[in-house]
């Protein structure tokens, strides 16, 4: 019904196991066809070339999460949101204390993360300090030592309108990295 393909931001094919937008032809239909639709702004992983059940097809590996924005790392690779968004809940989890309200996560640049936190308010200032610790070593763990992770404590979460706020907003584009 329609044909997929995960391209770069080039519109250029991924190779097998790498990350890539969704892009579909509608295959189908009387009106005006669909072609490489990308405004999804979906991530998938490719998968391998051919389906096990004999269909000859290209298999999509993982669904790697909408765009929220994905972080650019310095060296041009791509990390898909929802590979890194849960870490401020698991580690409420883990310590069993959820003061925060809301996050929000920006890529200033190449090599600097700001982690936007909304405290639930009344909380326990230094239990809230232990989870902001682990939430930067754990995010410092995922993207390296090569990108500043800073935890900034605001009121609210700037929004556009009556839109909610993104989680992940990166000021990177993939052709400026150096």
């Amino acid at each position: 019904m329609v044909y997929l393909e995960v391209l770069d931001e080039n519109m250029q094919p991924v190779a097998e196991g790498e990350v890539g937008k969704a892009v579909i032809t509608r295959l189908y239909g009387k009106g005006t066809p669909i072609i490489r639709y990308a405004g999804m702004d979906d991530f998938i992983r490719k998968g391998d070339s051919k389906c096990s059940c004999g269909m000859n097809t290209e298999c999509i590996g993982s669904i790697e999460g909408r765009r929220a924005d994905a972080i650019i790392t310095p060296d041009g690779k791509l990390v898909p949101p929802l590979s890194f968004t849960y870490i401020p809940s698991e580690v409420m989890n883990e310590e069993n204390f959820y003061g925060i309200k809301q996050f929000q996560i920006v890529q200033e640049d190449e090599r600097r993360i700001v982690i936007l936190v909304v405290p639930k308010g009344g909380e326990e200032k230094d239990k809230l300090e232990r989870i902001y610790e682990k939430i930067k070593a754990k995010y410092e763990e995922k993207f390296g030592k090569d990108i500043l992770i800073e935890i900034k404590e605001v009121d609210k979460i700037p929004t556009h309108g009556n839109l909610m706020p993104p989680v992940v907003i990166s000021k990177v584009k993939k052709n400026e990295i150096t």
